[in-house]
């Protein structure tokens, strides 16, 4: 659901998320990337940083795209970080601060562990879900973990507060929560506070200075997704943005990196229909669109888990194909653009926002916490890489096929690698087990 371009290389050393335009070129484009300390190249894009600006240019048309450095409310602890710190907190919806988990008492596993999941399904719950628990399973052999519990709402937010007052009350040590209001959960999460419990928030933060979140940078990779496009399209056009659920935090991010570019390009026009980060209702909102709307579109934005429900909405009704944005990315999609790579129409065009590595990061960060490692920010973001026609290979595998329905699996430590986490802590973290999409580089001696 939520998921949110450059290429801040795999080892993100690399610093510093509709719109657009008049009929597009045929041929395969790349895009060059602008950004700030570093020149990488990535196949059709090439990442570089120069200042807080963000440049994407696109190879066949040399229009020039920016996305501006937003510095976000933050209570000065942003000052003097290095560079590619910085770099994740690019238009961060809620204010930065300096954590209040910093001087966290640290507690002695085994630990008891509870998940509060807003919903199953879309996949992005799903797949944070598999991931926290494949961590769980490991941390479980290893006598790590003496109790976990899982809840899920089910979409209703009194069920999932009633949920969380339930972990709070039987005293659980960490709290991974996939909030369905940014504000709902305020007084429940000093409570959890007041009594010792870390409590981490999935994907969304939460403006309360007792939260921790562990979360991509929803604004950049919207940003970075619809800067290609305008880029490719010259600044000109129709696009039809495909949203998610009205309202929800995650969506209010989305837009925020959507507008923060499109805005700046008076060319580009654009109509928003909500699919609430799901297929099939993206596939029937985008048709009854087509059928009340019969001009043409030059692209479609789509901010996660909906490409396939576009592509159908397109061949369905009988309109020609023409780029789709992708994020997390859903295998389906890295499917379709590998098979469409070089047709008319087509370019890929996409980052990843892996719903899978955000459950990853939000245990990992804390497991650190309750190590007594000391996070320095009530925000843990990462950036994603971007996938074009370029780098589609690495993504791509031959097992997949587009029968699937889970995200594509990404690199080994793509989105927070150790180097990274570590300048977010004020002593190096080294977990005591690996976990799903990071291999420990040593034994945890413990916190200090």
């Amino acid at each position: 659901m939520f998921r949110k371009v450059l290429v801040l290389t795999l080892l993100l050393s690399l610093v510093i998320s509709l719109v657009a335009c008049s009929k597009a070129s045929t041929s395969t484009a790349t895009s060059t990337v602008t950004q700030t300390s570093t020149v990488t190249k990535t196949g059709t894009t090439s990442v570089s940083t120069s200042g807080p600006t963000t440049t994407v240019v696109n190879s066949t048309t040399n229009f020039v795209v920016n996305i501006p450095f937003i510095t976000p409310k933050n209570d000065g602890v942003l000052n003097g970080l290095p560079a590619d710190v910085l770099a994740t907190f690019n238009n961060a919806p809620y204010e930065v601060r300096k954590s209040a988990y910093e001087n966290f008492a640290k507690k002695d596993p085994p630990w008891t562990i509870d998940l509060v999941q807003f919903m199953a399904g879309p996949s992005g719950f799903d797949e944070q879900t598999s991931a926290i628990e494949g961590d769980i399973a490991i941390y479980q052999k290893a006598g790590l973990i003496k109790s976990y519990t899982k809840y899920i709402a089910n979409a209703d937010l009194n069920t999932q507060l009633q949920q969380f007052q339930t972990c709070v009350e039987k005293g659980a040590d960490l709290i991974l929560l996939n909030p369905g209001s940014d504000s709902a959960f305020t007084d429940l999460i000093t409570q959890a506070y007041n009594k010792g419990i870390v409590v981490v928030t999935i994907s969304t933060a939460i403006d309360n200075p007792y939260s921790m979140a562990g979360t991509p940078n929803q604004p950049y990779f919207n940003s970075l997704e619809i800067a290609q496009m305008i880029s490719y399209l010259k600044g000109k056009g129709h696009i039809l943005a495909v949203e998610g659920i009205a309202g929800h935090p995650s969506n209010v991010g989305n837009r925020a990196g959507f507008h923060a570019v499109a805005d700046n390009y008076p060319g580009v026009t654009y109509d928003v229909i909500n699919g609430d980060w799901d297929s099939s209702v993206a596939k029937a909102q985008a048709l009854q669109y087509f059928a009340t709307h019969p001009g043409s579109i030059d692209g479609i934005y789509e901010q996660a888990n909906m490409f396939q429900g576009c592509i159908e909405a397109l061949q369905q009704a009988g309109r020609p194909l023409v780029p789709v944005t992708f994020s997390n990315p859903e295998i389906y999609a890295i499917v379709f653009a590998h098979q469409n790579q070089g047709k008319p129409g087509w370019v890929t065009m996409g980052s990843a926002n892996s719903q899978l590595e955000d459950g990853d990061i939000c245990f990992r960060v804390g497991i650190a916490t309750l190590m007594g490692f000391g996070p320095k920010f009530n925000q843990f973001m990462s950036l994603p890489p971007i996938i074009n026609d370029a780098n589609l290979a690495d993504w791509y595998k031959p097992s997949y096929s587009l029968s699937d329905t889970l995200d594509a699996v990404p690199p080994t430590d793509l989105f927070m690698p150790e180097s990274l986490l570590d300048k977010m802590f004020d002593r190096p973290v080294v977990l005591p087990a690996p976990t799903v999409y990071h291999v420990v580089s040593a034994t945890a001696p413990g916190a200090h």
